[in-house]
């Protein structure tokens, strides 16, 4: 009844959601029909959110491992897509890590990881040097030689530029 209703697209979410939770109690084999459905039509689609919800509940019904591989390779490439042009450090990170977890996409999308890794230590690399910047200047601002030497230390380390560098070694002196 629950995929009948959705096939015609007459179906309030919040009732065919019920629906299943109900199904779920009832019924589980059926239930993990359903859920076996919805997770294909998930990898059909575009929507992360909607895949990572059908996986969640591909796991916990048990769903069969190629089901859930097919899913997590599926949700693994939209994001490699998605990471390719982004400069978000969140989903760069999430998607190393789906990535890893996905059986396979490591070799094939070998290229494409590669790139992603190197801006992810990029846009890494930025906001620590950010971070030492600002450690420095406070550090210049404060009385602790120790605390200067330290964020000195750090900031050449880093590549912070020469002329925040010269100003606090001249502090020191």
């Amino acid at each position: 009844a629950l995929q009948a209703a959705k096939q015609v697209g007459v179906v309030d979410k919040a009732l065919f959601d019920a629906g299943k939770r109900k199904l779920s109690k009832l019924d589980p084999d059926s239930y993990s029909g359903v859920v076996a459905v919805d997770l294909q039509e998930a990898i059909q689609g575009y929507d992360v959110e909607a895949l990572e919800a059908e996986l969640q509940r591909a796991k916990e019904v048990e769903l069969d491992d190629a089901d859930i591989t097919a899913g997590k390779v599926r949700l693994a490439n939209l994001l490699i897509n998605a990471a390719k042009r982004s400069m978000d450090m969140d989903l760069l990170t999430k998607t190393l890590r789906v990535a890893d977890e996905a059986p396979g996409v490591p070799e094939e999308a070998a290229e494409e990881l590669t790139f992603i890794r190197a801006k992810f230590d990029e846009l890494d690399l930025a906001r620590r040097r950010e971070v030492s910047r600002w450690r420095l200047t406070s550090a210049m601002d404060g009385t602790n030689i120790g605390e200067l030497k330290n964020a000195l230390a750090e900031a050449e380390e880093l590549g912070v530029e020469d002329g925040l560098i010269k100003q606090a070694k001249s502090r020191l002196d």
